[in-house]
């Protein structure tokens, strides 16, 4: 039985990721070993976020209650937003990303009723 997942997040200065994640996206520090590796989480979600952990530039899947009403709250922390929030059949979805290149894809239930926008890789 699985009882979790937690994606790891390869990142070049850790003191930054924190103060990015935690003042930028909201997540919460869970444990940290200076200038190697944090656990991070914010609701039921967590992350490892690890210096020098492999190739940078990961994609991480967030499903969340209300695309839009998080997209708003990460642009009011100064979140860097990639792509603005779109409607996809599997979601209605928006990009951010971190210092190291890593991309969070976040997204809640496609609107109903509402075209869907095109794929922007």
């Amino acid at each position: 039985m699985i009882e979790n997942t937690c994606p790891i997040l390869s990142v070049s200065d850790l003191e930054a990721s924190l103060t990015y994640y935690t003042e930028n996206l909201g997540f919460s520090l869970d444990w940290h070993e200076a200038g190697v590796a944090a656990g991070i989480s914010r609701d039921r979600g967590a992350l490892m976020l690890i210096v020098d952990q492999g190739p940078k530039g990961a994609y991480v899947w967030v499903g969340v209650q209300d695309a839009r009403e998080l997209h708003d709250e990460l642009v009011g922390r100064g979140t860097m937003v990639v792509h603005e929030p779109k409607n996809h059949p599997w979601a209605l979805e928006f990009k951010v990303q971190d210092l190291d290149g890593n991309r969070l894809r976040i997204g809640s239930n496609p609107l109903a009723g509402v075209s869907f926008d095109d794929w922007v890789p």
